[in-house]
């Protein structure tokens, strides 16, 4: 993402914005992206973007199929190519997933199923980003907090460090964090709006090595998304693609 690669904007469809979560395929066909009208859509070389699903929120005691504001759509999805599935953490309704029988031809539209709301009791928080194993198929879920800070955890999984979380960055390193998603050489693509409440904010992609330890560069992304806020960087065949909440297109940068 420098000025040697060049830039596309995605343009969404018409009368929708905010592409905050991407995702792609066992094959890294996509994006997909869900929209701010609330329907899944996935981008198609030549051809733009695909209806692949729709989505039915409930909030309160009333439902609402699309038309959803900035704070009323889910806010992360990945997935699970075990099973062609894709799933998505809304910040109010929990998990949803939508599952097709195949993603190499065209199937009707899908609905997304309403998975949760709680786990084993317990309520879902503000739900803000998920991801899923690929070996296991086993899905994460984060949600948002104003306890603990702008910070970035390493939770283990296995090893001596089992099932503990250690805190790798604060805010006054990676400036407030996003999403963050993993490159398939094991380094980690974090989406970062420095003095976001400031109405000043540049938003940058930082990468960090694969341990976490080090800040390997720091990317500004203003020319091509002029203060607005970012919210996710990913890699897919030699591009860098961009999510954004203010925005109606996804940024595609080629490597």
């Amino acid at each position: 993402m420098g000025s040697s690669q060049s830039f596309e904007r995605l343009t969404l469809p018409a009368n929708t914005t905010s592409p905050v979560s991407l995702a792609f395929d066992k094959d890294d066909e996509g994006p997909y992206v869900i929209t701010s009208d609330g329907l899944v859509v996935k981008h198609a070389p030549n051809i733009g973007f695909l209806k692949m699903a729709t989505f039915k929120f409930q909030r309160g005691n009333k439902t609402k199929q699309g038309l959803t504001d900035a704070c009323e759509r889910p806010r992360g999805m990945a997935f699970n190519n075990l099973g062609n599935k894709i799933y998505f953490a809304d910040a109010y309704d929990g998990l949803f997933v939508v599952r097709f029988n195949s993603l190499k031809k065209r199937e009707v539209p899908r609905l997304a199923i309403h998975l949760a709301t709680s786990v084993k009791g317990v309520p879902l928080g503000f739900l803000s980003g998920l991801d899923v194993d690929p070996k296991t198929g086993m899905l994460y879920l984060t949600d948002a907090t104003s306890v603990y800070g702008l910070r970035i955890q390493k939770y283990w999984l296995k090893g001596p460090k089992a099932n503990i979380a250690e805190t790798i960055y604060f805010g006054h390193r990676v400036a407030h964090p996003i999403h963050i998603r993993r490159t398939k050489s094991g380094q980690f693509w974090v989406a970062t709006n420095p003095n976001l409440f400031k109405n000043v904010t540049v938003p940058t992609a930082v990468l960090i090595d694969s341990s976490g330890s080090f800040v390997l560069k720091k990317v500004s992304l203003d020319d091509q998304y002029n203060q607005s806020s970012v919210s996710e960087v990913q890699e897919a065949l030699g591009t860098r693609y961009v999510g954004s909440f203010g925005v109606n297109y996804i940024g595609a940068f080629n490597m």
